[in-house]
């Protein structure tokens, strides 16, 4: 009897020793698995607070630049307008002679066609017609609207045609022909303006002239890639940027900064 107390005690000992160890190793196994949920849950939340912290320092770095450039542009000394492209045309216009001979009337056209140069230009002297905005490598400038000057038109080289063979007084048919030409001068400088040919003339010029001021002043201290360049009267940015060391290429893009709204 004795012999069978002492087993059943040892037995008893032993079991409370592996209750012990199974209580050990599911508390381990229990703290591990709340550690790794803790990972979980906590890691999107530490990955979402760094993203939000480089986002700001980038927004924070974007705006001291574009702070940078509009101070510099404010600097340029030029008080002149800045002539951005030219166009090459003819304008010509033609009226109706009546000449009566011997009692019989009978009608003749005095024409007459003449070269003109249009100049656009933006002037520079009024800042506050210039918006800048970096981001991302790339300076977006809002300019002043496209404005033409007088027409340069070539009298000197006009040409004359009469069609009837009449007696037709040229000298006084010209110079009314003359005053409607003019007229006619300054629709065709207007509606130049708006053309997307000579708009897209007026970028490329426009971006060599801020791609020399850009990398003269602000070569050494921002990472410029590429100038979109939009008009004060357009709502919306064109789908082009010409980049700051080639300005005679251009790469296509549409996306504005959220920052420069469209008008």
């Amino acid at each position: 009897m004795a012999d069978q107390q002492r087993i059943v005690g040892v037995s008893t000992e032993r079991n409370s020793g592996y209750c012990l160890y199974l209580v050990l190793i599911f508390l381990i196994a229990a703290t591990a698995l709340v550690y790794i949920a803790y990972l979980m849950v906590s890691s999107p939340a530490r990955t979402m607070d760094s993203a939000l912290i480089n986002a700001k320092k980038l927004l924070q770095t974007e705006i001291k630049i574009t702070e940078k450039i509009t101070s510099e542009f404010s600097t340029i000394t030029s008080t002149q307008d800045l002539v951005v492209c030219s166009e090459n045309s003819f304008l010509s216009d033609f009226k109706t002679i009546a000449v009566t001979k011997l009692g019989v009337t009978s009608k003749g056209y005095f024409a007459l066609r003449v070269p003109v140069k249009f100049y656009f230009y933006v002037p520079v002297n009024d800042r506050r017609q210039w918006h800048f905005k970096y981001s991302d490598g790339t300076v977006w400038v809002d300019v002043p609207e496209l404005k033409w000057q007088e027409p340069n038109i070539k009298w000197r080289d006009s040409e004359e045609f009469i069609y009837g063979g009449l007696l037709i007084d040229s000298q006084k048919s010209s110079e009314e022909l003359k005053d409607m030409i003019l007229k006619q001068a300054n629709i065709s400088a207007a509606a130049g303006a708006r053309s997307d040919n000579v708009r897209h003339a007026a970028r490329i010029s426009l971006a060599k002239f801020l791609n020399e001021w850009l990398l003269v002043k602000l070569k050494n201290e921002l990472q410029i890639n590429s100038v979109a360049i939009k008009f004060n009267d357009e709502k919306n940015y064109p789908p082009v940027l010409f980049a700051v060391a080639r300005p005679r290429q251009f790469i296509e893009k549409s996306e504005p900064p959220a920052s420069i709204e469209n008008k």
